[in-house]
């Protein structure tokens, strides 16, 4: 493991809490495409918070976050749900009447890009 990856994997420590109440905030409450509205508004939030030039309504519910840093890498984050309701009950799930739900799979990997 480099000395970087060791810098990144020790600031995780300080952000983890933040991380996770935001992933279960996203999927107690999922939106079907097109109609993320609450999602967007998390999302835009967050990014201004952390200095990023934010544009909203891209598309309708889209958001495009710039750090205007130098050169590096690109990070794309897709957020949408399913249009099926999840029966079992459990903490951080939707108990929204919609029939939507965030796939857990997704949501593990793009939430750090969402929040």
């Amino acid at each position: 493991m480099t000395d970087r990856n060791r810098a990144v994997l020790s600031g995780l420590a300080g952000i983890r809490s933040d991380l996770e109440d935001r992933y279960r905030d996203l999927h107690r409450y999922p939106e079907l495409g097109l109609r993320e509205h609450r999602t967007a508004k998390k999302a835009s939030d967050a990014l201004r918070d952390l200095g990023y030039e934010v544009t909203d309504g891209i598309g309708g519910t889209g958001v495009i976050g710039v750090l205007a840093n130098g050169e590096g890498a690109a990070l794309v984050s897709d957020r949408r749900s399913l249009p099926t309701r999840c029966f079992r009950p459990a903490p951080g799930r939707s108990s929204r009447v919609e029939p939507a739900v965030r796939p857990s799979r997704r949501g593990a990997i793009t939430s750090p890009l969402d929040t």
